[in-house]
């Protein structure tokens, strides 16, 4: 199954991947507050972020042809010779997880006290709020956030403090806010644009999907273990991971999983170009490039 296996300092417990423009693969290293570029060859380049504890968390390709990453109290951006430029401290508030949103802009759900916002900032400009909201104190926004399948809007994962609910939202471009709430314990978190036009989530033990007009659906997709990632793949169907397995999931709900060995906490995947699959291992420090899995589990 494995192609490429490609190593990282033991101790950059890796959190996000993404491609850029020109074929690199970029990573976010929490641990050490870096981010990393992966040339085709395997080569890696790690750049430090300024600052101490910032926990890189999140990486993209963005509008600007530089890779995008978030952290804590930091929205930053690099270009491929580590030339880094953002914003960091109480400008950018507490970033969980961003988007390319409707404008061309970088859109985050966005932690910060003592109401979560989503929070947008483009090329040039401080970040600012899009919308305050509404919502009980006790939901605050959790990882997910996702351009919409209509490009007008995007969508977010919103997860409760106890006593609370969870919910998925949705805001467009004007700051309008609609918010569905889900079952108590669904805990949903990436979000990404299904290839049928509804947004799919993955929450705990399965997989999530739910219409332009709220409708929710709940998929079991393995047992004793949750998803961790999710995307949409080459063909018409949704890929994860959870710790040890890669699993699809076609938009009718047929799900299956594979395990992939040596895995033990798969937290990242990404489609390859010319097929297969990048995973990301944060226990084990790896990103492998794996064939895409066919037969029996």
């Amino acid at each position: 199954m494995t192609l490429k296996t490609i190593r990282l300092p033991a101790n950059a417990y890796p959190s996000d991947l993404a491609l850029s423009d020109d074929g690199d693969l970029w990573v976010t290293e929490s641990s050490v507050s870096a981010v990393a570029r992966v040339a085709a060859d395997g080569t890696v380049t790690q750049f430090r972020i300024p600052g101490s504890s910032n926990n890189p968390s999140g990486i993209l390709a963005g509008p600007d042809g530089r890779m995008w990453f978030v952290g804590f109290q930091v929205i930053g951006r690099v270009d491929d010779a580590g030339d880094m430029t953002g914003w960091e401290g109480r400008a950018p508030g507490l970033p969980v997880a961003f988007t390319i949103g409707p404008d061309n802009a970088v859109w985050y759900t966005n932690d910060v006290g003592p109401r979560p916002t989503i929070s947008r900032v483009s090329d040039g400009t401080a970040p600012a709020t899009v919308t305050t909201l509404p919502v009980d104190s006790h939901l605050f926004p959790a990882r997910g956030i996702t351009l919409g399948p209509d490009r007008t809007s995007v969508w977010f994962s919103q997860v409760a403090d106890s006593g609370g609910q969870d919910a998925i939202g949705r805001v467009d471009a004007d700051g309008v806010h609609t918010s569905w709430p889900l079952a108590k314990g669904t805990v949903p978190q990436t979000l990404v644009a299904g290839p049928d036009g509804a947004v799919w989530f993955t929450r705990s033990s399965g997989i999530g999907r739910i219409t332009a007009d709220g409708k929710v659906t709940s998929h079991l997709v393995t047992k004793g273990q949750h998803p961790n990632d999710l995307v949409p793949g080459t063909d018409g169907a949704l890929w994860f991971t959870t710790d040890t397995r890669i699993g699809r999931i076609t938009t009718d709900g047929k799900a299956r999983t594979w395990p992939v060995p040596g895995a033990k906490a798969l937290n990242g995947i990404l489609p390859a170009r010319g097929g297969g699959f990048w995973l990301l291992d944060a226990e084990r420090s790896v990103i492998r490039e794996i064939k895409e899995p066919a037969g029996p589990e």
